[in-house]
């Protein structure tokens, strides 16, 4: 006798290909990073992050990139679900905090704030102990033009060009402070006294930035050589003469005008101070998905809504925002010209 073998039901069809369908969402769900838990990085079984990441400022707590540091902080602590643990190191111009990173496990769970092209010139000038190429940049976090300040009660000079052509007139005659010695506002001010052919008076501040504003806003100098972030301290007593980049800082300093404008020099080079946040190349190398990992939660943190509203409530728009990496590497491009150029003036310690 011949079984007769009967043909699946319809709701037996239906069941199983309902069981398949919800087993490859429920698979589907595990593989998404879940945005309230913080996103993960996957690397064959591991899971990154573990243990809270740290960056390391080389700077005192209140400083500019302490600041920019500390502002970021909460979103990506948001990102990541994960505290951001942030470590001071000062000292030597940011000189002790990129040795003691480059003392550090090489496993992703620290990463850096860099200073440029400060942390270049350190290398030019011998004193480091790492190279150029031990730091991978993920990105930016500022990009701060040099621009040269008056006090608002001087009249003699409206613009730079105007500084320039009283200059040639009176060499050496006109003080200009700025932090010094041995700073990237010490090689700018040599590169504009060789390409204009004008002589003026260095004034250094070893205190920083701040000191040499107080020079101009006291009245022992004519002239202030700073970075936008920086100058904007004395804002209530200074007005801008002119930029050294062809981007424009308008909530900060409105009247500020690019000097290549001003001179009809279109090929000047564009000059500014740029602040990121950079990682051991070693790292790349071995974690390239952690580093990837970070640098998309930075990229996440500092483009959230709130935080960009919070910089521009700081009055901070114009100079803080996410720069990406490869945009980045080419605005620290003619930075790093500048203090190859001009390298002879940086005196070892």
């Amino acid at each position: 006798m011949v079984r007769e073998i009967k043909k699946p039901s319809k709701l037996l069809f239906l069941t199983i290909t309902f069981i398949m369908l919800l087993s490859l969402f429920l698979w589907g769900c595990g593989q998404k990073k879940t945005e309230t838990g913080g996103q993960e990085a996957k690397q064959g079984n591991e899971k990154f992050p573990e243990k809270d990441i740290t960056m390391i400022v080389p700077w005192n707590p209140g400083s500019t990139s302490d600041r920019n540091a500390r502002t970021m902080k909460p979103y990506f602590d948001k990102v990541v679900g994960r505290p951001l643990l942030i470590e001071n190191i000062p000292g030597g111009s940011g000189l002790a905090g990129w040795t003691a990173y480059m003392n550090k496990p090489t496993d992703g769970y620290t990463f850096v704030f860099t200073n440029w092209p400060v942390l270049y010139q350190q290398i030019v000038m011998g004193e480091a102990k790492y190279k150029l190429d031990n730091f991978y940049n993920l990105g930016g976090i500022n990009d701060d033009p040099i621009l040269f300040l008056k006090r608002k009660d001087d009249n003699r000079w409206k613009n730079f060009a105007e500084f320039i052509e009283d200059c040639k007139k009176n060499p050496n005659k006109y003080k200009v402070s700025m932090t010094g010695p041995n700073s990237f506002q010490n090689l700018v001010a040599y590169y504009v006294m060789d390409v204009f052919g004008i002589k003026f008076q260095i004034v250094n501040s070893p205190g920083g930035a701040n000191e040499a504003n107080q020079l101009l806003a006291g009245g022992h100098a004519d002239l202030c050589l700073t970075n936008s972030y920086s100058g904007y301290l004395i804002r209530d007593v200074a007005y801008a003469l002119g930029l050294m980049a062809n981007t424009k800082v308008p909530n900060m300093w409105p009247e500020a005008t690019p000097i290549s404008e001003q001179t009809g020099k279109s090929d000047l080079a564009e000059l500014t101070v740029l602040r990121a946040f950079s990682i051991n190349s070693e790292v790349q190398e071995k974690h390239p998905e952690r580093v990837k990992f970070i640098e998309e939660a930075l990229a996440k943190a500092c483009t959230d809504p709130e935080f960009v509203k919070q910089l521009k409530d700081n009055g901070e728009a114009d100079v803080s925002f996410w720069i990406p990496r490869e945009q980045f590497e080419k605005k620290l491009k003619g930075s790093l010209e500048i203090v190859d150029k001009y390298k002879q003036f940086l005196v070892k310690k």
